[in-house]
């Protein structure tokens, strides 16, 4: 078994890479006796103080913990992963004997995460600590970030390095909120850098336009795997990107929508500006809506109102009107507004006569607001059992967050997650019209439901592996093909990007490394698909400015993302030096506005 290689390690966890080996050596002679010596000598040694090599230990997963080949719907296709018999057998004596222990990189206040999502301990940890790979970076120190205490996150935890001999499967549902990269834009060029707890890497990364390509004629989805080497990593590591693209429906050919729009009209958003935002965003959604679609407003703030009965989207004076005449006034009663929202959307929806059995017309709830709930269920949790039942009939739920003065990113994310949705957050004119006139209403309609990705590496290959993100997204190995599970929803034109950071026992030419499976409920077809696809190393790059533009961007954002969250990356670069290195970037995708202004965002948030 070898031995993970994160770079020079620290005096404060050499004992945690000796325990390692000890560990190791043991399991592969059968000495149970040295190794209950050993448990007891390294647990009498600790230290009070937490070492910087944050340690993790994984239990084996045997071949009772692989995917049965039992499928319900349709297998669209499949590419089975080699794998050596003999490997296999070496690990389920290793696994018998002892656990395998995985030190992974520390970073600023690195914590892992459990496998499945609970999040353990934070590590603290000192600066001026290196455990670069041998790449650009050494005695880095990670940003210290101004907590800022109107915004309300939770930590998700930082995915854990698994070492893909013990544990090759990585199963996740899929996500399209992005509400964490705006968030920190916001604060970025407000002065401050995010909180760790806020930064979520795969919002980072949805942000941006990936120009995969569609799927073909008939597809729900098609998947684009590729890969490439980063600059601070070590030679035999490789990023890989999984991305998966749904169909585009044309705003024409989409059924029509009824929309249900919950507005915030508490107190605290007369603050920054936030109602006349979300008024200024309303509008632009309503002057891009078609004609035949519908709309209802309702307000709250101490109670609940309806501000305006279903109206079809052609009478846009009356909902402009409606829209005009929001003011904010008192506190916030969240739980009223949603729970008197989906009331009418219900309303709507029994009234709607495209309803079949496919689903026919599309349903949603938008919700406005800042977060702040402090009348009524001060969390997600009620809120949520309380709108359940709504969900079950179609009906979605779209949060919109405003606000930096006081904002509760962590309830706006569970009840979009919840309400079977997606999580958005405006803040600016501009953001307010690429959201809303742009991308809000061409993906409207939902195209998949409990949609997830597994992807299985090869051992042969593959030594180790870390998912980059998608930690409160965590599904378990176990219920890929579990259809009871609840995963993501998609809507047409949605597309999802996933980044894993892997280590290869070998560069080679062309080799299967693994297979990314992807499984859903399709909403036109009413059954379960499934459809795979090989990651192979001739599609990776040697270099990150020889890859696709878009997969170099990928990987600076996911930078900046890992070092803004004191990931294992912050260890390993810094603001800085990622800024510094974007000359590329702006040469080759300097006509996307988009990645135009994240380059000057990284510069400003390096000098903060």
């Amino acid at each position: 078994m070898r031995t993970l290689d994160f770079g020079r390690p620290s005096h404060r966890n050499i004992r945690s890479l000796q325990r390692r080996s000890i560990m190791t050596t043991v399991a592969m002679t059968g000495l149970a006796v040295v190794l209950s010596a050993c448990s007891s000598s390294s647990s009498s040694q600790s230290s009070s103080r937490s070492p910087v090599g944050t340690i993790r230990e994984q239990q084996s997963a045997g071949p009772s913990d692989r995917l049965p080949d039992t499928r319900q719907g349709d297998v669209i296709s499949d590419a089975p992963v080699e794998t050596s018999a003999a490997a296999a057998s070496d690990d389920e004596e290793l696994a018998a004997a002892a656990p395998e222990t995985v030190v992974t990189p520390s970073a600023g206040a690195y914590r892992p995460t459990q496998k499945g999502g609970s999040t353990s301990e934070r590590t603290p940890a000192e600066p001026g600590q290196s455990t670069s790979a041998g790449g650009w970076f050494e005695e880095q120190s990670p940003p210290q970030t101004n907590p800022n205490p109107s915004i309300q996150s939770k930590d998700p935890g930082v995915n854990p390095t698994q070492v893909a001999r013990l544990d090759p499967l990585s199963t996740f549902a899929l996500d399209v909120d992005t509400s964490s990269y705006t968030l920190a834009r916001a604060l970025v060029q407000g002065g401050t850098l995010p909180d760790y707890s806020s930064v979520r890497t795969e919002e980072f990364v949805n942000y941006f336009d990936q120009a995969y390509r569609s799927p073909k004629s008939g597809d729900t989805f098609a998947i684009h795997v590729d890969g490439t080497s980063a600059p601070f990593l070590a030679s035999n590591q490789r990023i890989i990107r999984v991305g998966v693209q749904a169909e585009r429906v044309d705003k024409a050919d989409r059924p029509t929508a009824h929309l249900t729009f919950v507005i915030d009209t508490s107190g605290s958003m007369e603050e920054d500006g936030k109602l006349e935002l979300v008024k200024q965003s309303l509008r632009t959604m309503v002057n891009n809506l078609r004609a035949d679609d519908e709309v209802a407003i309702v307000s709250f703030s101490d109670e609940a109102e309806v501000v305006l009965g279903a109206t079809p989207a052609k009478q846009r004076e009356t909902i402009i009107a409606a829209i005009d005449r929001l003011t904010p006034t008192n506190s916030t009663n969240a739980e009223a507004g949603l729970l008197l929202g989906y009331g009418l959307a219900d309303q709507m929806r029994s009234n709607d006569r495209a309803i079949s059995s496919d689903g026919g017309s599309i349903h949603r709830v938008v919700l406005a607001s800042d977060g702040v709930a402090n009348v009524g269920p001060n969390g997600p949790d009620e809120i949520l059992r309380r709108i359940k039942e709504s969900t079950t009939k179609g009906i979605e739920l779209i949060t919109i967050g405003v606000g930096t003065s006081s904002y509760n990113d962590d309830m706006m994310e569970r009840l979009a997650d919840g309400g079977d949705g997606f999580s958005a957050y405006v803040d600016s004119a501009v953001e307010s019209d690429r959201l809303f006139r742009d991308r809000l209403v061409s993906t409207l309609q939902t195209v998949a439901r409990d949609a997830k990705v597994q992807v299985e590496f090869n051992p042969q290959y593959v030594e180790s592996y870390r998912l980059l993100g998608f930690e409160n997204r965590a599904v378990a190995d176990g219920d890929f093909r579990n259809d009871s599970v609840d995963a993501g929803e998609i809507g047409a034109g949605h597309s999802v990007t996933a980044l894993y950071e892997v280590t290869l026992t070998s560069d080679s030419d062309d080799r299967n490394i693994g297979s990314v499976r992807l499984r859903w409920d399709d909403v036109r077809a009413a059954k379960i698909k499934e459809t795979s696809t090989e990651i192979r190393t001739g599609k990776f790059s040697a270099r990150l400015s020889d890859a696709d533009p878009r997969l170099g961007l990928d990987v600076t954002v996911a930078a900046y993302a890992e070092v803004l969250r004191q990931g294992p990356w912050a260890r390993l670069t810094n603001l800085r030096d990622i800024a510094s290195q974007t000359a590329y970037l702006d040469r080759q995708l300097g006509g996307d506005p988009d990645v135009v202004e994240f380059i000057q965002l990284l510069k400003q948030a390096a000098s903060l």
